[in-house]
């Protein structure tokens, strides 16, 4: 359905119109160096299925697979939605989606003897101008301006904070209201972002098992250091 509507510029606005939207970036961690010591079949296998299930994780959220940069997914969650739609909810449970659809895959690779992957996805959320966008020659279905920047500088910094997934405190705000019982949002502070002028506050994601987990371990070993 979304292929047909994009074929269709009195549909998918051709020239490209202002709308809300959350942007998904994901990104595998070491792929350069994982490329350079594989054969190249190894490595167009593993990336077909890592796609494959990515893409599922996209699609079963209602969000719009952007396109793929080398091994980058950029997806969006709005477009061809009804207003008051919670698209930072239904980008939040697609990004953990695929940390579980990446862990299953991770674990049938190291059965098989493969290397695993290891990514980090950042998602904001906000007005970008989103349609068929590009060249008479050529046009893409895609999202430019500033949203779409930031997402990508959030997926970066998952590299600097160790964790896989990062979201705006926009995001959080919305997301939380519709997934607050299931996901923990942990404030990880404000980071300076390059072109902007603000600083911007940043969140880690997990479960909310997953966050009680951790906080069981933290005070085990905060007890056990006081005796």
């Amino acid at each position: 359905m979304v292929e047909e509507i994009v074929r269709n510029p009195e549909i998918a606005h051709q020239e490209g119109v202002r709308q809300r939207v959350a942007v998904l970036f994901s990104d595998i961690r070491g792929f350069t160096s994982y490329s350079e010591q594989n054969p190249p079949e190894l490595v167009v296998r593993q990336m077909r299925e890592y796609l494959t299930e990515m893409t599922a994780a996209v699609q079963n959220h209602r969000g719009v697979l952007d396109k793929f940069i080398g091994d980058a997914v950029m997806a969006l969650y709005g477009p061809f939605l009804p207003d008051g739609t919670n698209i930072s909810a239904l980008a939040v449970a697609s990004a953990l989606e695929m940390l579980e659809r990446l862990e299953k895959l991770n674990e049938r690779w190291l059965q098989q003897g493969m290397p695993t992957f290891r990514i980090g996805i950042g998602i904001h959320v906000g007005e970008a101008m989103v349609g068929n966008i590009g060249s008479i020659q050529r046009v893409q279905y895609t999202a430019l301006g500033d949203t779409v920047n930031l997402a990508s500088r959030l997926q970066s910094l998952t590299k600097d904070f160790k964790v896989p997934l990062l979201v705006s405190e926009e995001v959080k705000e919305e997301a939380e209201k519709v997934l607050g019982d299931t996901v923990a949002f942990v404030d990880l502070g404000t980071v300076s972002v390059r072109g902007r002028e603000k600083p911007v506050r940043v969140y880690a994601v997990k479960k909310r098992e997953e966050a009680n987990q951790a906080l069981k371990v933290t005070l085990h070993s905060t007890s056990a250091g006081g005796d």
